[in-house]
């Protein structure tokens, strides 16, 4: 009864096959997954969500006719006094902020997971702040991660750092300085776009594309 489906880790949800012509006798229906590590679906069409990523659905009649669905499932979000985080393969992904200080050192761990990564527009919008330093474990900072923080001056980004998402930095007016470390390899399109306060950056040797809307002001 359904194309597409979107779930969490560890949640659930039911698909119910319809079956033409609807007084047809041959109802029997088996059900598989193209992806069980990332989302399973048992003998009545429960599916459940295991992992991050997409998995196709099948159902399939005793005369061979089948249907599927797109699973797309998602981590699961959690939160602590500072951030909502979400669990990701190998450690966590900082999703959001909530906190009110205007100086933040995101930590090396939560829960005894390795912050991996900043999610897509986890920060943006928070006017409030003024600096960030991100440790030294994180490789990925996504999309619009900061964008609209138009109060942020200072930023600190560690060496593991390999991405810089697109508008990652967008409207960040007052932000002045940034070192780029040496190891990241894509810097997004409109990563710093309309950083008025920017005066200055030094590019990795890595990154061997450059949007033409990447530091427009």
């Amino acid at each position: 009864d359904k194309s597409n489906i979107n779930l969490t880790v560890d949640t659930s949800e039911k698909i119910t096959p319809s079956l033409s012509p609807s007084n047809t006798t041959k109802t029997t229906v088996t059900w598989s997954s193209s992806s069980p590590d990332i989302a399973t679906v048992d003998s009545n069409g429960n599916v459940k969500g295991i992992k991050e990523g997409t998995a196709i659905i099948t159902a399939t009649t005793v005369n061979k006719l089948s249907a599927e669905c797109s699973v797309t499932i998602k981590p699961s979000e959690e939160m602590n006094d500072d951030f909502t985080y979400s669990l990701i393969e190998g450690g966590i992904s900082i999703t959001g902020y909530t906190s009110n200080s205007s100086d933040i050192e995101i930590p090396k761990t939560i829960e005894n997971k390795t912050v991996l990564t900043i999610a897509d527009w986890a920060f943006s919008d928070c006017t409030s702040l003024n600096s960030v330093s991100v440790p030294n474990t994180v490789k990925n900072i996504g999309d619009g991660s900061f964008s609209g923080c138009t109060n942020l001056t200072t930023i600190v980004l560690p060496e593991t750092l390999t991405h810089i998402g697109s508008g990652a930095f967008r409207l960040c007016e007052n932000l002045t300085t940034i070192d780029l470390p040496d190891n990241i390899s894509y810097l997004g399109e409109g990563a710093f776009y309309s950083c008025k306060s920017l005066t200055s950056i030094n590019l990795p040797s890595n990154i061997t594309t450059l949007y033409a809307n990447t530091f427009t002001a």
